[in-house]
């Protein structure tokens, strides 16, 4: 067995985009893989060891098994990012920003456009620029980091005056991303509409069957906390995923729960209006 040829199967299975392939014996092999690679190369082997926990939706190993790797290792960039990634598949907010903090605070990887990209990017979902946030941004000469700080602060009010907890919206944003990796790897586009109080999820390599599946995905997993006071407060945020840009929905548009004819619409309306060459005859680009 070539161990060059195993890095690179791990590879192209950990860094893809798009639905996850839990086959067994895929899973299996890829394992193996991964158990040469952590007898060749302790850093990288752990840190393939933690993304194929974070792949297989446990990322609460992976944190684990980064957290202690940093530990010995300090903050290799390798297992940083997977330690990174876990975080965010678990979508806890308050350890993923502490996260965020100690590596730009206390680590030679501040320098790392990713982590601090990151970081602003999940304050700006999470609606949060309180602790070392304003020092981070001071620190890093984030350029427009008054604007950044501002921006927060005014979705803050505006989410207030909604009466809609911050809490809550959080725990739904974190619910809504847990659901959808656990099905897909890569990234997506998220707009929360605070007006309309719509979490919109995005991602254009969605077929329209896929974006009905995980929109119902996203709710279930709301639905089926056992925090019955969380469940009254959750209704009233929408959440729905789509195949094509956030903006192009309608700022009245409303996604009925009960009638997934209203989405279909939509996305079958913007298809016809930007029609798009069909990718493996399945999946629509709008």
């Amino acid at each position: 067995m070539n161990p060059q040829l195993d890095v690179g199967y791990i590879n192209d299975i950990l860094s893809s985009n798009g639905r996850k392939n839990l086959d067994p014996f895929k899973m299996n092999r890829l394992n193996k893989a991964v158990q040469l690679l952590e007898r060749q190369d302790g850093v990288q082997g752990i840190a393939a060891r933690a993304d194929y926990y974070t792949y297989t939706n446990e990322p609460e190993k992976a944190l684990k098994t980064t957290l202690k790797a940093v530990e010995y290792y300090g903050y290799d960039l390798q297992l940083t990012r997977s330690l990174v990634r876990a975080a965010i598949e678990i979508g806890h907010w308050d350890s993923l920003k502490k996260i965020f903090e100690d590596i730009l605070v206390l680590t030679p990887l501040a320098s790392e456009n990713y982590f601090l990209d990151a970081y602003i990017k999940f304050s700006c979902f999470n609606i949060d620029n309180s602790g070392k946030f304003e020092n981070i941004l001071d620190t890093n000469n984030v350029k427009g980091r008054n604007q950044v700080y501002s921006y927060i602060s005014k979705l803050h009010t505006e989410l207030l005056n909604q009466d809609c907890n911050l809490e809550v919206y959080r725990k739904v944003l974190s619910k809504s991303f847990r659901a959808i990796y656990n099905k897909y790897s890569g990234s997506f586009m998220a707009d929360f509409r605070i007006q309309n109080l719509q979490l919109i999820i995005s991602n254009e390599h969605w077929s329209l069957e896929e974006t009905l599946e995980m929109t119902e995905d996203v709710n279930n997993a709301i639905l089926e906390d056992s925090d019955l006071d969380f469940q009254i407060s959750a209704d009233e945020i929408e959440v729905f995923c789509i195949n094509f840009p956030t903006e192009n929905v309608p700022e009245d548009f409303v996604y009925y729960e009960d009638d997934d004819d209203e989405l279909s619409k939509l996305v079958q309306s913007r298809m016809e209006k930007n029609p798009s060459p069909e990718e493996d005859g399945e999946v629509l680009y709008v």
